[in-house]
Formats: C-alpha cells, structure tokens, sequence
C-alpha cells in the first residue's frame, strides 16, 4: 500500500520539479522593417460616389522588392518567405455628421476576383490576403455596394502623405 502510495506522490513531484528546473526559452527576436508604398492600394475609377448595387473594385499591388523608410532595400520574399500578404481596413459611407459610418459587410456582397477578403464580424473590418504573383503581391476585391453614397477606405497604416506603410517582421 505504501508502495502505490509513493508512485502517486513522488511521480507528480518529480514532474513538477523536472518542469521548473528547465531552463527558461527566451522569445524570439524579430527585426522590424517599415517601407512607405505609394500606390499600393487604389480603386477602379478613382470614384468616389457610387449607386445601390455598383461594385466597388478594389486592388493592392505590394512589390516584393521594396525600399524600407532608411533607403535600405528590402526583398520581402526573402525575408519572410511568405506567399501571402496581409492588410486590413475598414469601408465607411460618408455622412452628413462629423463621424463618418463604417459599413458591415456580408460574404454575399463580396467578389473575390484575386486572393480573398473576409469580414470580421467584431469590428466590421476587411481582411485581405494577396497573393504573390511574378514578384508582386496582388490582390483585387470587389465589393456590391448595399447603398448610394459616398465611400472611403480607411487603413490604419498611412503616412502623413497617404500612402500605405508595411510593417513586417522576420
């Protein structure tokens, strides 16, 4: 009895002290690279006023190759070896007020033409997933409008100039 009394004892303090004397892993250390990119994102038409039932094209271009905020250049293939790039941000319909409104969109007011976009159900933001084609990240999303007005595309890494910044780690 005392014998099965010890195992169930001693085995779990073992374990215990086994996991405590373990030395502790540091985290990972990821550089930060930050590049300005003119013209990344743009919009069929450069409209802005649309109708019930217009689609809303939009389409992201991120080279692969990049100068990075210092003027150093960047591949981002190498550094990340990511097929996929990713941006988030959010459509808001002009409003008489001082706040404009941010849409919620369904996946049935969505058309994925290249990559794909998805909705977040918890803060009505877009998602993009680009894909790498030829050195480029691309991607081209169209979204039907559910209402006239005048739309905006809010991202929420622009520099002062409106262009679209790319943080990315490796």
């Amino acid at each position: 009895m005392l014998k099965s009394f010890m195992f169930y004892v001693v085995c779990p303090l073992y374990i215990l002290c086994a996991g405590l004397c373990c030395p502790v892993e540091n985290d990972p250390v990821f550089e930060r690279y930050e590049a300005s990119v003119p013209d990344a994102v743009f919009v069929d038409n450069d409209q802005t006023a649309y109708r019930v039932g217009d689609t809303l094209w939009i389409n992201l271009g991120l080279p692969s190759q990049l100068t990075d905020v210092n003027g150093l250049p960047l591949d981002l293939v190498e550094l990340t070896e990511a097929t996929e790039a990713f941006a988030s941000f959010g459509l808001f319909l002009k409003t008489e007020f001082d706040n404009d409104a941010q849409l919620n969109l369904s996946e049935n007011e969505i058309v994925e033409e290249i990559g794909t976009l998805s909705t977040n159900e918890y803060d009505s933001q877009l998602g993009s997933a680009a894909l790498l084609f030829d050195g480029v990240y691309q991607a081209r999303h169209g979204i039907l409008l559910p209402q006239a007005g005048e739309f905006i595309l809010r991202f929420s890494h622009l520099s002062p100039d409106g262009d679209a910044i790319v943080y990315f780690f490796s």
